[in-house]
């Protein structure tokens, strides 16, 4: 229980020592980095890297959708295979109809 009571009070809440927090924000102020230190090489490399990024970008969107394309093409020639199949079936049924119908009347 001692234990206990020693890691409340170490751990409990304290007030900061005065100027704290002026001390804190003058140390932030000191390491803050210039807009200048964010560019990485000269600017044309930036140009390059951003030109690649664009390239990069407009030709994975094209062989997305030559890949979507592909696949509408396929899902069309998949549904035109199976009604060229269903209209098969049926032209057969209608002949098997047609021959039973000629050799009944002779």
């Amino acid at each position: 229980m001692d234990f206990e009571q020693e890691l409340k009070r170490a751990l409990g809440r304290q007030q900061p020592p005065a100027g704290f927090a002026q001390r804190v924000m003058a140390r932030v102020e000191r390491r803050r980095p210039s807009p200048a230190s964010y560019r990485i090489g000269p600017r044309w490399a930036q140009w390059a890297v951003a030109a690649s990024l664009i390239v990069a970008s407009a030709t994975g969107t094209s062989w997305y959708r030559q890949r979507q394309e592909r696949a509408r093409a396929e899902e069309a020639r998949q549904q035109i295979l199976l009604a060229m199949r269903v209209t098969a079936e049926k032209i057969g049924h209608v002949q098997q109809t047609i021959k039973r119908i000629s050799l009944e009347e002779n």
